[in-house]
């Protein structure tokens, strides 16, 4: 059985659906503010970078009670974004831009948003001054100047740091209901966390959700489902399948915006499809620490609880994963993860990984990779080839955990690089059981 989570974070829809299973139910009143997202970038319509955004800014806007309506993705053409944004603007209650916020010729996002309402550009002094003292120069005209050239309109919103309690450095500047963030995911996600209860409040409407997962084919419980569907009109339905997935077959999800008729149904599916549940964590990166610690304590194996036991003691700024798509770096990277998650001083640094491209490499393996990188937001070094100078440059004053495997087939490449494999004294039986206890990926 290959990967199978890859399909979860590049496709939220399935590839295939029956015919008769409703979504969602059509007779629920749409009584919630709505939101538009556009998406612009060429290297997006390409295919060329996997757009995250999108997801984050519809979970984020579901929590505040905001209903997502339509998604549009278009390339750096002033004119297609202006008409798509003059169009989101009169249709929904908010608009959400990512993406085209820079200092190059592609950066037309504050350009296209201007003439979508007929306003001119104009230079910003705030977001100047702010620009000025980022790139530390005195002078008018700098290479970021076109960032503080915004509609004329502009309000700029600045949000304040839940650990620090400082505002932030730089804002999220809107014009009327639409709100432009910026395509960098790191800052995108850090951006809408500070100014979203700002921007868009409080708000009466709730969402309730609830999932569960099943062993059994949509095929085996679609009469079941359908009787589900009908006897709870005011719950949102969702059936989705998985073709190779490890851990499930269908995950059947509930949403509605009254708490009661959500549980009523919760309770009606526990009763009719409770043969077909099996067990899965959809977050396994949520309360990571915890997690490991009690997946610990049910292995009852002391070289796994050694192992994290010296993780947490390690200065992870000064370690690098290599990665290279096997268990074991899924386990390292898990477990630095963890240890991570606890210290708030250490959230703020992105653990840091090897990456080694070739033409040998499996697709499934690649997308594996990619997955990786984007799941657990890692700092890479990209080597085409391998380069013994700049390996060993890189690794100075720093520990590469690596499988034994692994440095035994680039030995010469890392001789006197200091190296270590955290699972060294762990089983195979250990490693697969510690994975599927937490439901992780891994390829076999």
């Amino acid at each position: 059985m290959g990967f199978h989570s890859i399909k979860l974070f590049k496709f939220q829809f399935p590839k295939f659906k029956t015919n008769f299973i409703r979504n969602y139910c059509q007779n629920v009143k749409d009584t919630h503010r709505t939101a538009g997202i556009i998406v612009t970038g060429n290297e997006i319509i390409k295919g060329q970078v996997l757009d995250t955004n999108t997801q984050f800014l519809c979970k984020g806007l579901y929590d505040c009670g905001i209903k997502v309506a339509r998604i549009s993705v278009l390339p750096d053409d002033v004119d297609l974004i202006s008409k798509e944004v003059k169009l989101f603007s009169d249709s929904f209650t908010y608009v959400l831009t990512s993406g085209g916020i820079g200092t190059t010729h592609d950066d037309v996002t504050y350009e296209a948003v201007a003439k979508a309402f007929n306003e001119p550009l104009h230079l910003h002094p705030e977001i100047l001054t702010l620009v000025r003292n980022f790139y530390t120069t005195p002078e008018s005209i700098s290479a970021g100047q076109k960032l503080a050239m915004v509609p004329i309109s502009a309000k700029l919103t600045f949000g304040f740091d839940k650990i620090t309690g400082k505002r932030s450095n730089f804002p999220n500047v809107s014009v009327h209901n639409v709100y432009i963030f910026p395509g960098i995911p790191l800052f995108c996600r850090y951006l809408f966390t500070l100014v979203s209860s700002l921007q868009f409040g409080e708000s009466k409407t709730k969402f309730y959700s609830k999932s569960v997962y099943l062993k059994s084919t949509e095929v085996d419980i679609v009469n079941s489902l359908n009787k589900l569907v009908r006897q709870n009109p005011n719950v949102d339905f969702g059936s989705y399948p998985e073709v190779e997935h490890r851990y499930y077959k269908v995950k059947i999800s509930m949403d509605s915006q009254n708490k009661e008729d959500l549980e009523k149904a919760f309770q009606e599916v526990q009763t009719e499809l409770k043969d077909h549940f099996t067990s899965y964590d959809d977050k396994p990166l949520d309360d990571t620490n915890n997690k490991i610690i009690r997946a610990i304590a049910g292995l009852q194996t002391s070289n796994i609880k050694s192992t994290y036991e010296r993780i947490n003691e390690v200065n992870l700024t000064n370690v690098i994963v290599w990665l290279n798509g096997t268990i074991e770096t899924m386990i390292h990277l898990h477990l630095c993860h963890g240890a991570m998650s606890k210290d708030i001083t250490k959230r703020k640094h992105k653990l840091e990984a090897i990456y080694i491209e070739n033409n040998t490499q499996e697709r499934n393996q690649k997308e594996f990779i990619d997955y990786l990188i984007q799941r657990y937001e890692l700092k890479v070094h990209k080597f085409e080839n391998i380069n013994k100078e700049k390996l060993k440059n890189l690794l100075q004053n720093k520990c590469l955990l690596i499988s034994l495997n692994e440095k035994h087939k680039h030995n010469k490449i890392l001789e006197n690089c200091n190296t270590e494999d955290p699972t060294e004294k762990w089983s195979n039986d250990d490693k697969y059981k510690f994975v599927q206890s937490l439901y992780l990926p891994y390829i076999d």
